[in-house]
């Protein structure tokens, strides 16, 4: 495991992270329905604040400027940036109490604006989109879709395109990053979620048909 956080130079110094658990960390999909599109996930990471309000900092970061990487057997498994809005201090107690830290990994993109110009294919965006999230990713694969193309080619999203106009309204308004996928793969019944470390784009019915069981 491993937290970064962007900055335009090195700290002077890094402070050690204490757990009060075995097992302080907690990764969870949260539970979709069958029509939505993004399915995200949070990690809850538990330290042992050793000072009163230690962390505190943490309420006024950049979202998306501090990360969390887990390793499974030395491999990228999970990876989201540091949500602040969750961050709460129990002012009960002056040092050494719990504060619960929550990355997300597809959280961000409700915050963050369209940006981009033209005609672009959904999987252009998409790479923007996950880009600009910050997270750490090992690939995007796309094994699990059923839609085929003429010629019997797999309708994967490098091959279809749309104008960006679509993500801006009448007064120039951009989206936020999260409408512009949802608008993208929810006409296609698609889906995304982060497992293994990769970017998953499938629909159900290459899930159930070409999964391992």
């Amino acid at each position: 495991m491993g937290i970064s956080q962007e900055a335009d130079g090195a700290y002077p110094a890094v402070g050690v992270l204490n757990f009060p658990a075995d097992e302080p960390l907690v990764i969870e999909w949260k539970h979709t329905d069958k029509h939505e599109v993004i399915c995200g996930s949070t990690a809850t990471l538990t330290v042992t604040s050793p000072g009163d309000r230690t962390y505190e900092d943490l309420y006024t970061i950049t979202p998306g400027s501090i990360r969390l990487d887990v390793l499974r057997n030395g491999l990228l498994y999970w990876s989201g940036t540091l949500d602040p809005e969750f961050y709460e201090e129990p002012y009960a107690y002056g040092k050494e109490y719990e504060v619960a830290l929550t990355f997300s990994d597809f959280g961000i993109l409700d915050r963050l604006k369209y940006n981009l110009s033209g005609m672009q294919t959904l999987e252009g965006i998409l790479l923007h989109a996950l880009q600009r999230s910050r997270i750490n990713y090992g690939g995007l694969n796309q094994d699990y879709l059923t839609t085929f193309l003429e010629g019997n080619i797999r309708a994967t999203l490098d091959k279809l395109s749309v104008r960006s106009d679509n993500f801006y309204d009448e007064d120039g308004e951009a989206s936020t990053l999260k409408d512009v996928v949802e608008g993208m793969l929810q006409p296609l019944s698609l889906r995304m979620v982060q497992r293994n470390g990769k970017i998953w784009i499938y629909d159900l019915n290459g899930l159930y048909l070409n999964a391992p069981s």
